[in-house]
């Protein structure tokens, strides 16, 4: 299949491409893949699980989905955590903790969280 011609429509083609694409060193069809990607409306957990497994960019990827999922006014839902894991279901956690009781700037709180990882 070309990725070029429109062919690919769902994330899990454009995850599959993404994939290939970092394990082989493509590093303009991995770019193409991330553009095609951020146009998709990826929920906040997956946008996270795929920014770890593919080294995402953090500004982009990972700082939106944390500062997102720690905004919300419901904790992580019993699935969510299981996907993540518990490391980074606990700093999630952690974060909103900090956010809401300390009444510390949710995306200073995440930029602290996100050197320290």
């Amino acid at each position: 299949r070309s990725y070029e011609q429109g062919e690919l429509t769902t994330v899990a083609q454009w995850t599959d491409v993404l994939r290939l694409a970092s394990e082989w060193g493509f590093a303009s069809i991995r770019a193409r893949a991330i553009a095609v990607l951020e146009q998709f409306g990826i929920l906040p957990v997956d946008k996270i699980l795929l920014a770890k497994k593919f080294g995402l960019p953090r500004d982009r990827w990972l700082k939106p989905s944390l500062i997102e999922l720690c905004r919300r006014s419901r904790a992580l839902e019993d699935e969510e955590g299981r996907r993540l894991g518990l490391e980074t279901s606990l700093a999630i956690a952690r974060l909103r903790d900090r956010v809401y009781k300390d009444r510390i700037e949710i995306s200073a709180a995440v930029d602290e969280y996100l050197k320290s990882v």
